[in-house]
């Protein structure tokens, strides 16, 4: 039982640890990546939507994901804090637009907060630039249909 208020206690102390006000967290966009951030956040606004990255406490890096067949991952906090990690492999072996596509996707995630998407259309193509990659459907992202890929990213 004294274990028991012991734990209820410790783990109050940790929800109002985590909950300071002035707590800063550390924002940092890898170089590599910022071309694409500036990117989309110019695509955002050639379709009316306002994206400023200092109301997402955003953090970009490229490093090793532990996770077999994943170029790219975004993890958000809730209210507080979103993590986008990019896969170097992957990110070194892709073409441009490739690279478009993958910080795209997990900016859709972590700004937009989209979830995966694998409807399909007539032909067996993604019909959003959020699929999982497991869906079923093909992805082929290229200048001739970006437009419509990135209209449906941001829901115009």
């Amino acid at each position: 039982m004294n274990n028991r208020y012991l734990y209820i206690i410790i783990l109050i102390g940790l929800l109002f640890s985590g909950c300071r006000e002035d707590e800063q967290i550390e924002v940092y966009i890898d170089p590599e990546v910022l071309p694409y951030l500036d990117l989309f956040i110019a695509e955002a606004a050639s379709r009316g939507l306002e994206i400023r990255i200092e109301d997402y406490a955003l953090s970009i890096t490229v490093e090793h994901i532990d996770r077999e067949n994943v170029a790219g991952q975004c993890t958000q906090a809730t209210g507080s804090y979103n993590h986008i990690i990019i896969d170097p492999v992957y990110w070194k072996g892709y073409t441009e637009m490739n690279r478009e596509a993958l910080l795209f996707h997990e900016l859709g995630h972590c700004i937009l907060d989209r979830g995966h998407l694998d409807d399909q259309d007539e032909n067996g193509y993604c019909i959003s630039l959020m699929e999982s990659g497991g869906g079923g459907c093909t992805m082929i992202y290229t200048e001739i249909n970006r437009e419509k890929y990135l209209d449906e990213l941001f829901g115009k």
